[in-house]
């Protein structure tokens, strides 16, 4: 039996997030489908994260279990003739039966990015969320340092993420600014659902002054779902690196 590494990179605009789900088109039913027609075996890949709707990935790790004997290079030249241009293998390896894409995964890192201009860009607008306001890069990257370290992460998880445990250590979590975009990169041994798009919620809205500094300590404290009440849009969310 041999395990199949892949790394995949994709536009998350068009698909419902990357996990299966019935009578929605997804990133991982998208490569299964076109997996299955080229190995002509029903496959099943594992995806080191699962991404909303609409958010993008630079650099998702997948892998999946076959008998069927092929050489990488042709795997990977196949998959990307007959997948659809906003996914692309980026490399397609041999690796150790052991190995799974998700439980091996030592941190993951993920990006968000800000247009913060007067008027929004036509060619950012699913790439990006537009805030026209000034956003105080300084504030921002005081109040992320509360981020930083072994905490429960309650306060910024959705309705509907359920875990044994909402502790997460954040190794670095910090905003830099490239022309235009505002850009924060948050890295960690794990997420809980909606956990990036709820810290960059909540760190705006000290921004725009709708809520106090030491907001995010607040929220670390008071461990209630109710209170992390804002969540980024899913467009300028990127997975940007995974380590083994």
């Amino acid at each position: 039996m041999r395990n199949i590494k892949l790394t995949i990179s994709y536009d998350g605009t068009n698909y419902f997030g990357w996990q299966i789900q019935p009578q929605f088109k997804t990133v991982q039913q998208t490569i299964e489908k076109t997996l299955s027609l080229i190995l002509q075996e029903k496959i099943r890949i594992s995806g080191a994260s699962r991404t909303d709707a609409k958010v993008h990935a630079k650099h998702q790790i997948a892998n999946f279990h076959t008998n069927k004997e092929f050489t990488c290079s042709k795997l990977l030249m196949s998959l990307n003739k007959l997948l659809p241009l906003d996914i692309r293998i980026l490399k397609v390896e041999n690796v150790c039966n052991d190995f799974h894409s998700q439980k091996n995964a030592v941190s993951k890192t993920y990006r968000y990015y800000i247009y913060n201009a007067p008027v929004s860009s036509p060619f950012y607008r699913n790439y990006s969320w537009h805030i026209p306001y000034y956003m105080d890069i300084n504030l921002l990257n005081t109040e992320s340092a509360y981020l930083i370290g072994k905490k429960n992460f309650f306060s910024f998880t959705g309705q509907k993420a359920s875990s044994k445990t909402f502790e997460r250590i954040i190794y670095e979590a910090y905003w830099c600014k490239k022309e235009e975009f505002l850009v924060f990169t948050v890295t960690g041994n794990g997420f809980l659902k909606n956990m990036v798009r709820k810290i960059v919620g909540s760190l705006t809205a000290i921004c725009n002054k709708n809520e106090e500094k030491h907001f995010i300590q607040y929220l670390l404290s008071v461990k209630d779902r109710q209170e992390g009440k804002y969540c980024a849009p899913p467009q300028g969310l990127y997975l940007e690196n995974i380590k083994y």
